[in-house]
């Protein structure tokens, strides 16, 4: 790489960096907000960081903790190197800046070995669009995990490969949902789903060792509470539905987790078709995934890319912050010279402006049901489903007849031909 080249990305990332620290640190100034984007970090991190430390509450037993095992450390962190010293959200932001920096290495390696600068220069930028809330956040640490997933991978480094998507899961879930796209892809199965379990359960035994809690109770907290959320106000669904009320159509809804959803009656009906959605997007995700032997481990990414894309989209949840999981894998992506998904990448820029409009810039003209909000965040919720047909539509063109859904299909369209003429169907899928 040109050593001008990565001069210049350099200083572009500790300027935009910087700039963002700034921000995190001094959220009421931030010119472009509307919200105080800066709560969950004051209250809900720092408040259960002194409840474990300095009161020897356990998470999830002694309260209520959100958020799953494997990001318990960064909650933790903070508070440990500044005790009673008012710096907690510093040392949370600088600690979030130091996960930037590894997923920005990552994302460079990666850029070395397949040949594009594209990659890092769209990571500096898309995060930097997001603007300060990735660093008053915990999702950016999912991210990254999948970042060095992928990029261990990318040198058959599957045990290792499991173990980032292992840590992951153990800290945001949503890695999880890559593990069929990387066992698709793996020639090393057993190493993968090995490195995955071992991680993702020595995270969780030796964190719950530490702070207190079962694992049983964590999974409730985290993973069953979330399930047992409304349709969330962001989401396509959300959006949907206030569209609806403003037609004048009332619709039970409730605050928890920190934010706006709707309970009951077409959310009760909604929550079903998303899942079922959520899981087929899964499916053909892993479907369209290439061993790397044939593309040189780009296909997971891109996979990866197109099927998280679908899931946002068709999902009941989906808060700003998730937006840094797609820009991760949008910048993995472009560090190849020719991406499969390229076009459906750069719906990231588009995509990151739209989520800062919507939060923190005017969250609450959105939640109020003003025009202009809706209309941001439809066109942003369209803009994600687009950015996943699209990758899913390039990749199965790439691949051609020889591909696994063309295949599928064309066994389907048999298997129907067969019933219409009367004649049992021997094909299986």
């Amino acid at each position: 790489m040109d050593r001008r080249a990565i001069v210049g990305l350099l200083a572009a990332f500790m300027l935009t960096r910087l700039v963002m620290v700034y921000y995190a640190e001094h959220p009421d100034s931030y010119p472009l907000s509307h919200a105080t984007f800066a709560e969950d970090v004051d209250t809900v991190y720092h408040g259960a960081a002194q409840r474990i430390v300095h009161d020897g509450e356990d998470p999830y037993t002694d309260f209520d903790l959100a958020y799953p095992p494997g990001l318990v450390p960064f909650i933790l962190l903070p508070e440990r190197v500044w005790p009673d010293s008012g710096h907690y959200r510093t040392g949370f932001v600088m600690l979030m800046m130091l996960v930037d920096a590894a997923g920005f290495a990552g994302i460079l390696l990666l850029a070395s070995r397949w040949g594009s600068m594209a990659g890092p220069w769209l990571w500096v930028g898309l995060i930097a669009l997001l603007g300060p809330v990735v660093y008053v956040r915990l999702d950016l640490v999912a991210a990254v995990a999948t970042v060095w997933a992928i990029e261990r991978a990318s040198v058959a480094r599957w045990f290792a490969a499991g173990g980032w998507l292992g840590y992951g899961a153990a800290a945001k879930l949503y890695p999880a949902l890559l593990l069929p796209l990387a066992w698709m892809a793996s020639p090393r199965r057993v190493r993968l789903l090995t490195g995955f379990l071992a991680v993702a359960v020595a995270t969780v035994v030796v964190v719950l060792g530490l702070v207190g809690g079962t694992p049983a109770e964590a999974f409730n907290d985290s993973a069953l509470g979330h399930l047992r959320r409304g349709i969330h106000f962001e989401s396509t669904w959300g959006s949907i539905l206030m569209v609806v009320g403003r037609f004048g159509l009332s619709l039970p809804e409730d605050y928890s987790f920190s934010t706006y959803h709707f309970v009951g009656g077409a959310a009760s009906v909604l929550k079903p078709l998303a899942l079922v959605l959520t899981l087929s997007a899964v499916v053909l995700g892993a479907l369209v995934t290439r061993r790397p032997d044939e593309d040189n481990g780009s296909g997971l990414a891109s996979a990866g890319f197109a099927t998280l894309a679908l899931v946002l989209g068709v999902g009941t949840v989906f808060s700003p912050q998730y937006v840094i999981w797609l820009v991760a894998l949008a910048a993995v992506v472009m560090c190849e010279r020719r991406p499969q998904v390229g076009r459906a990448a750069w719906l990231l820029l588009p995509i990151a402006v739209l989520t800062q409009y919507i939060y923190p810039g005017q969250y609450f003209r959105v939640i109020g049901r003003q025009i202009i909000g809706l209309i941001a965040l439809v066109g942003r919720n369209l803009l994600v489903i687009a950015a996943g047909v699209t990758a899913f539509v390039a990749i199965i063109r790439r691949q051609g007849p020889s591909g696994r859904v063309p295949r599928v299909l064309r066994r389907i369209r048999r298997g129907a031909a067969a019933q219409e003429s009367g004649y049992p169907s021997t094909t299986s899928v």
